[in-house]
């Protein structure tokens, strides 16, 4: 069976690089085409007018120059018309758009068509050129090898004029993986290694549905004609997250998980019947159900491991004005200033993090009759519930702006979410069914969608622009005009040195982040007046209740802005932590090595404040086949922290560590009772082996050394949260980085060996540098680790796929199986 929605026909005979009639910036005499103003508005004619280096973009803009292009480029294909289905636009650089050619009686196909600056376009011309004549006979290969071959088969074709490449989905570089899935004879292979031999072999034909360049493809997958699943193909950068997320999903009520393959960056989900959730069909009763679902979702309180914040909302506030800005240069006064007031509500509004979908609308909702199930969970995350429903609402209000929806269907939609959210809330005693405060995250979801109704080529589209600023403004007004109001009360202004009773740890953050509070103190701290010191509001960016709390303070002083890391400890300052913290800065701060300075502490919020330093986690950058490079660096940090102790009452040994697993992995026997039996021979095995330890100098160790306690800044590296900080065993910090590592190969790549290349170059640069720490100690400590990752697994949504795999990873490990 063939897709109904092909990525058929062609615009060359084999690689090629010409020239096109019609090049910008008008027709050739005769070529037939449309002039490039013909489809044009007049933000269009100036948006070129700006673009002298991208002439392709014209063709880009106008779907029916598109296709009269492509009519001249293949007669024999019967194309009558284009439709826009993606549009990105890199000023300057690049335009990628895909569209949809009609046929006459002939199924559709999908061409995407990257304009280029001369440079660009000479690169991706010889790279072309090149792959023609080493892979030509390969590329018939895969020709003959598709659904149903046709004269004149496409190829990737680069035009000189107007310096355009058109490409098929199957040719695109960066998702290897589509050539597999959309080739009828690679097929099986993909299939068979993300499902299996007999699940693959059911699947007979695949449905195009979204497909974003260098980006994403989704595809159905169909058995008898009936779809059973969905994949992706994900470019390796994003891979990962998505993964994350669609396990996630699976967790919480989302379509299960049935296939992944970090080789081909392909994942697959089952199929959800049901018809996407259309609010001008199914009114505002369906809004009220996919609000009540949300709600069940908001409800698993699970503090995940990248967790969506408040700086994440700014940079798609800031990235997608900033396009708008380009787009409309007059009006980018008033985007910048409504960026700033946006970020700045947000960040004054306070959240507490939960599970969210985070990219909730109408059209991730699917209904089947009383069912409701969400979709796309590829941004699943933990984060702000409120940023789902202001999600769900500015995807509303574009509805309003762009005339699809009138405003008081939108009204009764919103009401509606809100209540059977609310309701749903009250069942289960969540708050008393009040609403997360969504203003802020309403007008912050707008922003986001700014440019939107460009790639979108609507006709007027803006006016469509302009109308969702005039939008964002009232929201804006009203946050304000709230906020006003209640800072008319006078707020209670202690000086934080004076000894406050407190009557609890809420109380004690609501302080923390309050600014009258803090202000003074850290003004104190950093040697100014209280008058030379300008506070934001303080970012909460991590909080266990009762337990501890993580916060941002950002500073300005006079023309100079830096920011300040706040921990708290609830039950009492971490005089300790602060204190080894500093000692550790003193000594290591050669350049290679470094770790935060700490300003001082607030005794009377139990808080003590660091100078935060600029750098990315560790845990991005490891990847199977991976340079190397890092994780040397990483085991010459762990040697020098190791070489240069600082005195600490803590002591940690091998019976504490015992006593941790004997805890955890009796929690997860109790959890998995499937696999109690195996977990419990795992603790007894693991007993076994600390009991064989070999003697070992002590020195300060980290206790908790894992890929996100170490930053990258340039070429130098940064450690972080010493909170564990103690005198044991070295091998201990080296083991347990090298059983993170093997977590993450087996959650994120389905094997525990992905990642070996980076595990045994960290510790064996550790090994040179630290002669005295046997291989064996380590190799032990690393098996301790992986254990404590199996209770570990199943406090996260996203983890728990791997649980199995960790279980058995263990008792390899342990010489079990």
């Amino acid at each position: 069976m063939t897709s109904s929605l092909s990525s058929a026909p062609g615009f060359a005979p084999g690689f090629a690089s010409s020239s096109a009639p019609g090049s910008a910036p008008g027709p050739a005499p005769g070529s037939g085409l449309p002039p490039v103003d013909a489809g044009l508005c007049d933000a269009d004619q100036c948006l070129l007018a700006g673009e002298p280096d991208l002439p392709g973009l014209a063709w880009l803009l106008d779907p029916d120059r598109f296709a009269a292009l492509a009519r001249q480029l293949a007669p024999e294909a019967g194309i009558t018309g284009a439709e826009t289905t993606y549009l990105r636009y890199k000023p300057g650089v690049s335009a990628v758009a895909v569209f949809r050619l009609e046929r006459r009686a002939l199924t559709p196909f999908l061409v995407s068509a990257r304009a280029l600056d001369r440079g660009h376009h000479a690169e991706v011309s010889a790279r072309l050129a090149r792959l023609a004549r080493l892979d030509h006979v390969d590329h018939l290969d895969h020709l003959a090898d598709r659904d149903q071959p046709q004269p004149g088969q496409p190829a990737p074709c680069a035009l000189d004029e107007p310096r355009l490449v058109l490409l098929r989905p199957e040719d695109d570089r960066h998702l290897r993986a589509v050539r597999d899935l959309l080739l009828a004879g690679r097929r099986p292979a993909l299939l068979t290694a993300l499902l299996g031999a007999d699940h693959a072999r059911r699947i007979d034909g695949v449905d195009l549905l979204r497909y974003k360049p260098g980006r994403r493809l989704v595809a159905c997958l169909l058995s008898a004609g009936v779809p059973v699943a969905l994949i992706r193909v994900i470019h390796r950068d994003h891979y990962a997250r998505a993964l994350a997320g669609a396990a996630l999903g699976a967790a919480t009520g989302g379509p299960a998980l049935l296939g992944a393959s970090a080789r081909h960056q392909a994942l697959v989900t089952r199929w959800t019947a049901g018809t996407v959730l259309s609010l001008a069909e199914a009114g505002p009763a369906g809004a009220g159900t996919a609000g009540s679902r949300l709600a069940e979702l908001h409800a698993h309180r699970i503090a995940l491991a990248v967790p969506r914040n408040r700086h994440d909302d700014r940079l798609a506030i800031d990235k997608a004005t900033a396009m708008l800005s380009h787009l409309l240069p007059g009006i980018a006064p008033r985007v910048r200033q409504l960026a700033r007031r946006a970020v700045a509500a947000l960040e004054a509004t306070p959240w507490e993090p939960t599970v969210i979908h985070g990219d909730f609308a109408a059209d991730q909702v699917i209904m089947d009759g009383a069912q409701c199930r969400f979709i796309d969970w590829d941004r699943a995350r933990g984060g702000d519930p409120a940023a789902d429903l202001g999600s769900f609402a500015a995807r509303i209000e574009m509805q309003v702006i762009d005339g699809t929806m009138s405003r008081s269907c939108a009204d009764r939609s919103l009401e509606q979410l809100q209540a059977g959210y609310a309701e749903r809330r009250q069942r289960r005693g969540a708050g008393g069914g009040a609403l997360p405060d969504t203003g802020a995250q309403t007008a912050a979801g707008l922003l986001r969608l700014a440019g939107e109704s460009f790639r979108r080529r609507l006709p007027s589209w803006w006016r469509c622009e302009e109308a969702l600023l005039d939008r964002v403004q009232v929201l804006l007004e009203r946050i304000e005009s709230r906020s006003t109001r209640s800072a008319s009360l006078p707020p209670a202004r202690q000086h934080p040195s004076t000894p406050v009773l407190l009557p609890g740890a809420e109380a004690l953050l609501e302080r923390a982040l309050d600014p009258a509070s803090v202000g003074p103190a850290l003004a104190d701290l950093l040697g100014l007046a209280p008058a030379d010191l300008t506070l934001a509001p303080p970012r909460l960016l991590r909080h266990k209740p009762g337990r501890r709390a993580l916060l941002a303070y950002d500073v300005r002083l006079h023309r100079s802005r830096l920011t300040l890391l706040g921990k708290i400890r609830f039950k009492g300052l971490d005089r300790n932590g602060s204190d080894v913290q500093q000692a550790l800065a003193s000594r290591l701060g050669d350049g290679a090595v470094i770790v935060p300075e700490v300003l001082g502490c607030v005794p009377a919020l139990n808080l003590w404040i660091q100078y935060r330093v600029p750098g990315e986690r560790a845990g991005g950058r490891f990847g199977p086949g991976g340079d190397t490079t890092l994780a040397a660096q990483v085991g010459e940090a762990l040697a020098a922290l190791h070489d240069r102790p600082v005195t600490t009452r803590r002591r940690w040994a091998a019976d504490d560590e015992l006593d941790v697993l004997h805890q955890r992995l009796g929690l997860a026997a109790t959890e998995r009772p499937d696999l109690a039996l195996r977990i419990e021979a795992v603790l007894a095995a693991c007993r076994r082996l600390a009991a064989s330890l070999p003697a070992a100098t002590s020195t300060g160790i980290h206790r908790d050394f894992h890929p996100d306690q170490v930053l990258v800044d340039g070429d130098r590296l940064v450690l972080i949260d010493f909170d564990l900080y103690a005198v044991g065993d070295p091998a201990l910090d080296a083991g347990n980085f090298a059983a993170h590592l093997i977590e993450l190969a087996l959650r994120l790549h389905g094997r525990g060996d992905a990642l070996d290349h980076h595990r045994r170059t960290l510790v064996e640069r550790y090994l040179q540098q630290a002669p005295a720490v046997a291989v064996a100690s380590v190799e032990a400590w690393t098996t301790l680790g992986l254990a404590r990752h199996i209770q570990l697994s199943l406090q996260f949504p996203d983890r728990r796929h791997a649980t199995g795999l960790l279980v058995q990873a263990c008792e390899q490990r342990l010489d079990l199986s």
